[in-house]
């Protein structure tokens, strides 16, 4: 008989059940069995990990076994307060914790890899703690910057706490890289830890999208830069919201006739401020991670 596998699954207690395998899964801390919460819980687990098991085992070493899956997202109040409810899905994530190390994958809604992978060495942690706003955790480095985790589910952060702690405790005396000083990003193409926004991978050679063209793009009209990063979606409305403010308040100054001087300045005003915001935010969001050139 054929061995169960992420894919062949289709209940997580079968792969609880499993005596033996060659999977990089430690099943018995990923799923929890005890209750119809955590049943429920585990379900959600195995439809995320179907989603990425190909692209993570892709990125793990020969030795490293994933200890915990959750989701969560990953976006600043940047992002929150001027892209709003469009954040959440283009800033999710899968957080996978591994006996080396932390890594963040993007997904989409139905779990499949997005382009963003990036990396958290647990020897760079100091402390972590829970919060209450958006289901966060709170992740304090040596460097003294912090990363948010948000959006949680609510039985995973205390659990998460803990492993990080333990993990973190665990591996102090191991040095961890010397440049990893805190989240790094890691090429699209051969998951290297890939220092800035080089053009291309020193590793690889594969080449990545530049952060300056997508504020660049975004300063000349809102949305271009979104699309040029692959955000379809969102630029689609920031494009049709964008055309849609440049045509009313055209509309405005025309009927008016000859427009006053005032009213050209206020036209001005709103125009630059919509281009230099979105511009901002989308540069922002560029700078997120490391876009691949070819998607």
């Amino acid at each position: 008989m054929d061995e169960t596998t992420i894919q062949s699954a289709k209940k997580f207690q079968q792969l609880l059940e499993l005596k033996s395998h060659s999977m990089p899964y430690l099943f018995d801390k990923v799923f929890d069995n005890s209750g119809f919460f955590a049943r429920r819980h585990s379900k959600k687990k195995l439809k995320l990990l179907k989603g990425i098991d190909e692209k993570l085992r892709l990125m793990l070493k020969s030795d490293e076994k994933v200890y915990f899956v959750t989701w969560g997202t990953d976006y600043s109040f940047l992002e929150a307060y001027f892209v709003g409810w469009m954040s959440h899905f283009i800033s999710r994530m899968a957080v996978i914790f591994t006996t080396r190390r932390i890594i963040l994958m993007s997904v989409n809604t139905s779990n499949q890899p997005r382009d963003l992978r990036s990396q958290l060495q647990y020897q760079r942690i100091e402390k972590v703690y829970r919060s209450f706003l958006g289901g966060s955790c709170v992740v304090r480095l040596r460097n003294k910057k912090e990363i948010i985790f948000s959006n949680l589910p609510n039985r995973d952060r205390k659990f998460i706490q803990k492993l990080i702690q333990d993990m973190s405790a665990g591996l102090s005396s191991a040095p961890a890289p010397a440049e990893a000083q805190g989240k790094e990003h890691l090429c699209p193409y051969c998951y290297e830890p890939v220092k800035e926004y080089p053009p291309s991978c020193e590793s690889c050679k594969g080449g990545f999208k530049s952060p300056r063209k997508a504020f660049n793009l975004s300063l000349l009209f809102p949305g271009l830069g979104d699309w040029y990063l692959g955000h379809r979606g969102l630029a689609v409305l920031q494009i049709v919201g964008a055309l849609f403010v440049w045509l009313t308040l055209l509309g405005t100054l025309l009927e008016e006739g000859q427009a006053p001087k005032e009213g050209l300045i206020v036209f001005g005003i709103i125009i630059v401020m919509m281009h230099l915001i979105d511009a901002f935010v989308t540069g922002h969001t560029a700078k997120k991670g490391i876009y691949p050139a070819k998607t």
